[in-house]
């Protein structure tokens, strides 16, 4: 389902939702995650976060220690572990830059590619 920022952030409030995780992939598969308030997610959207890098293995080291994280909100999705009142959500990222150029290691933009490298070769995946 395709949802636009907009309704991601009317959905947020409207919804109780407490926490936002906001997900990407290492070098090597493996995921990982930051939680954000609400009261951040329009700030994501918009600039999106700050992640020190350095701490990540695979991601460069101090070379390339600011990267920022996007949420995509097609990607919305509620998690189910919290019983209690408050839901939280996660978005994938794509992960940037600070200039806004694609973080070249961001498996979710190369993959986006591969799919599009496809689709210009007549082929078509299915995810």
């Amino acid at each position: 389902m395709k949802y636009t920022k907009q309704e991601v952030m009317q959905f947020i409030y409207e919804e109780d939702v407490k926490f936002i995780r906001l997900a990407f992939c290492d070098v090597f598969g493996k995921q990982k995650n930051i939680s954000i308030m609400p009261y951040e997610l329009e700030r994501a959207f918009s600039k999106g976060v700050s992640i020190d890098a350095s701490a990540i293995r695979g991601f460069g080291g101090e070379m390339r220690s600011d990267l920022f994280l996007h949420p995509d909100p097609d990607t919305l999705a509620i998690l189910p572990w919290r019983p209690e009142h408050g839901k939280v959500v996660r978005m994938f990222c794509t992960i940037t830059y600070p200039d806004g150029q694609i973080f070249e290691n961001d498996c979710r933009s190369i993959l986006m590619r591969a799919v599009e490298d496809a689709k210009a070769a007549g082929y078509t995946f299915y995810f």
